[in-house]
């Protein structure tokens, strides 16, 4: 079962909660569809291969790897009401029997989460947070990496991307600097472009993809 085993980590919000007037489609899914698929801490996960996606969107990626994976379960976390009930209607749409929601800091998830009991841990275009005095907000860096490595299994993936060079950089410099990660490849993730991402494009900015591997034992 899901259980806290080890204090919150002390950090800055690496997400900026935004708010705005919600069509009455999206209201009602947060209100009636959110309960029905929201992920409960103090039920057991099933006994599966698990893919925790944070930042899910619209769920474009998250929804395609559901149904392309039925074997695995997969739990995606966003904060963002909007897109949140977006990807909710798309649940109600679509009926993915191994999808759950967590709606509430990434970081808190992962604090619930059993050691060693996550297959893959995905964070496509975090907020970059590109401002210097903001980059302490940043969601890759080392407190972040040691609580992915703490619930990954050994030989576990965990996959970011971003359209930021300067985080593109942080993230290359956190990750050769863990002591539990090997990057593996820096191409592509095989995942659908997601309306974030082809704004990015359509904006000339690069992709930047990382492909880490959670190592069995601490490099030293």
């Amino acid at each position: 079962m899901p259980q806290r085993t080890r204090p919150p980590i002390n950090r800055s919000r690496s997400f900026h909660a935004r708010t705005g007037r919600l069509s009455v489609t999206k209201h009602r899914a947060l209100q009636e569809i959110l309960p029905v698929w929201r992920f409960d801490a103090d039920q057991p996960l099933p006994l599966a291969p698990l893919l925790v996606e944070i930042g899910i969107g619209t769920g474009e990626a998250a929804l395609d790897f559901a149904q392309s994976h039925r074997s695995w379960h997969l739990l995606g976390i966003e904060v963002h009401r909007a897109s949140l009930a977006g990807f909710l209607l798309a649940l109600e749409r679509e009926r993915p029997a191994n999808v759950v929601v967590a709606d509430t800091d990434a970081i808190e998830v992962l604090e619930l989460l059993a050691p060693a009991c996550v297959t893959e841990l995905r964070a496509f275009f975090p907020d970059p947070w590109p401002k210097r005095k903001q980059r302490h907000r940043r969601l890759i860096q080392e407190p972040f990496l040691q609580l992915a490595s703490r619930v990954l299994r050994p030989g576990a993936r965990l996959l970011l991307a971003t359209d930021d060079d300067d985080y593109a950089k942080q993230m290359s410099v956190e990750l050769a600097a863990s002591e539990r990660f090997s990057i593996e490849t820096t191409d592509r993730a095989n995942r659908p472009i997601t309306y974030y991402e082809s704004r990015a494009l359509a904006a000339g900015r690069t992709i930047f993809d990382f492909c880490a591997v959670r190592d069995g034992v601490a490099r030293s």
